[in-house]
């Protein structure tokens, strides 16, 4: 399974996010933050290989879906991945999701500590308070919906993923575990 937009990038973009703000200068000299990001307000911008711009965007994709690149079967980490849309509990599986960049390979990491924080690869990149304690995703089994900032950590973002994690209810989270600015949204 591989979802190829190139060709319409209207599908990329959420209405609260659909122009880029370059953020390099919200981090300190030197840190290796790249001016492709997004933000929660913000779209990302991909860039080809030859550095030119080719699609901006305010959602990603989840990167354990489709075509499995060598590097993961190199890492072990292709038992994680999502090779078909065919599974059990497709619904919460999310595919696309409001995002600062193009493709999210959540780990199942702790919360950002605040809001609209920078992290490649971790929760940061798709836990940003875009819309009121939540963010837009469309899901395997094919439709969209509202997810809560907390509920992230409910979903099966690959095949190992622990929806009953220690950020879950079900993992025994208490709502002072969260960070400040979360501690009011909804419980998962």
């Amino acid at each position: 399974m591989f979802l190829d937009v190139q060709g319409n990038n209207d599908v990329l973009f959420c209405p609260m996010a659909s122009k880029h703000v370059d953020r390099r200068d919200e981090w300190a000299p030197g840190h290796p933050c790249s001016p492709d990001w997004g933000a929660k307000f913000s779209a990302w911008k991909g860039l080809s290989p030859d550095g030119s711009p080719f699609r901006f965007g305010s959602y990603g994709m989840n990167g354990w879906l489709g075509s499995i690149p060598y590097v993961f079967r190199e890492l072990r980490a292709y038992k994680r991945c999502w090779p078909t849309c065919n599974v059990k509990r497709a619904a919460n599986v999310p595919v696309f999701c409001d995002c600062i960049l193009c493709t999210i390979s959540w780990y199942e990491p702790e919360p950002p500590p605040y809001d609209d924080a920078l992290a490649n690869g971790t929760a940061y990149d798709v836990c940003i308070n875009r819309h009121d304690g939540a963010i837009n995703s469309l899901f395997m089994d094919w439709p969209a919906r509202k997810v809560g900032l907390k509920e992230l950590w409910a979903l099966k973002w690959h095949r190992q993923f622990d929806t009953a994690g220690p950020w879950t209810k079900a993992g025994g989270v208490k709502p002072e575990d969260w960070p400040e600015w979360m501690r009011y949204f909804k419980d998962y």
